[in-house]
């Protein structure tokens, strides 16, 4: 696949996103189900990164328990690709850090801006408002919309 239609294909998800898709009483919960079927239904990407798998592991152990994080975990890299990150990548998440210094961004969430920008990715699906004030050049689903760009 030529990088400019992966990078159309490609919808960056953050653990926000994969959150809310398990906890049925999540805020956004139905806006994620909904946006992963429409992602299926087109033939478009879930990516994310080890980290993000990690995070939401753990998230959803400590809130919702043992038995749904390692069914989640299990299961998660069968509709999801994990990306792994590179040294340049790390570099600029750390160039993120320091950049927006009065956010309360996670070194995980950094890491996902540097690989969403790295990658020219266009999607993000999160439900974190550091998506948005981080501003950078993609689309965030749910929080502006539940509407997928064209392909």
């Amino acid at each position: 696949m030529s990088p400019s239609r992966w990078q159309r294909l490609a919808c960056f998800a953050d653990t926000s996103f994969f959150y809310a898709l398990v906890d049925a009483g999540d805020r956004w919960h139905d806006d994620c189900v909904q946006l992963l079927q429409h992602i299926q239904q087109q033939g478009r990407l879930v990516v994310c990164t080890p980290l993000v798998i990690a995070e939401t592991h753990t998230l959803i152990l400590h809130r919702i328990g043992y038995p749904q994080a390692i069914h989640w975990v299990s299961m998660v890299e069968q509709w999801a690709e994990a990306i792994e990150v590179t040294p340049e990548q790390r570099k600029r998440a750390v160039e993120i850090l320091t950049q927006y210094a009065d956010q309360s961004f996670t070194y995980t969430d950094a890491v996902s801006f540097a690989v969403i920008e790295t990658q020219g990715l266009k999607i993000a699906l999160s439900c974190d408002k550091h998506f948005l004030a981080f501003g950078g050049d993609f689309v965030t689903l749910p929080l502006s919309g539940t509407h997928l760009p064209a392909l």
